[in-house]
């Protein structure tokens, strides 16, 4: 800190400063808080997130690959205009593909989930399923159709049988939801503890 020379009597702080300032103020007063609604973690992402933002921040990452695209090591350092340019294509290429390869992993990881679960799902959801996936299992289909979509080379029916497959899997955790929740009403709304 240091006193002001645009606002004399006032202190002008570090923005970073400020936030591990305010992070300290949150662990200082809200402990309890923190340890009943179970926030250890988020808070400690959040500490690395202000004390190392290039690494952990989002902003600090997506800086990161663009200036790793454009083969620059500061953003200041680089034209306006190039690392504008620089930034859509790294948007519309590099993220874009590795955000669709990220969820296809997750859907395919839900997916073989559902079909461990096929044998215990209710009859008109096991047929919506065997229509949608024509005899194979949830995770042959996104295997057999991984490199197409994510090439964006898919065929139409391929694309109709994922967006189908994507809304029976919607629809069964809606389900599964409802299920959890009707058990979760019955439970006192606020834990207190001893």
């Amino acid at each position: 800190m240091r006193p002001s020379k645009r606002y004399p009597g006032y202190l002008r702080v570090q923005i970073h400063e400020y936030r591990l300032a305010l992070l300290q103020t949150l662990r200082e007063d809200a402990p309890d808080l923190i340890e009943q609604m179970g926030l250890q973690d988020t808070i400690a992402d959040l500490a690395q997130r202000i004390r190392e933002p290039e690494q952990y921040a989002a902003g600090g990452r997506l800086t990161g690959g663009i200036l790793a695209h454009l083969g620059s090591s500061s953003a200041l350092k680089t034209e306006a205009r190039d690392f504008n340019t620089g930034a859509e294509e790294y948007y519309r290429t590099i993220l874009r593909k590795e955000q669709m390869a990220e969820a296809f992993d997750l859907l395919q990881g839900e997916c073989g989930l559902l079909d461990q679960q096929a044998a215990e799902l209710d009859e008109p959801l096991r047929k919506a399923l065997l229509l949608v996936l024509q005899g194979q299992s949830a995770d042959q289909f996104l295997a057999a159709a991984r490199q197409d979509i994510l090439q964006e080379q898919a065929d139409i029916p391929t694309l109709q049988r994922l967006m189908n497959l994507l809304l029976v899997k919607v629809h069964h955790d809606q389900q599964q939801t409802m299920t959890g929740r009707s058990e979760l009403d019955a439970a006192a709304p606020v834990y207190r503890a001893g």
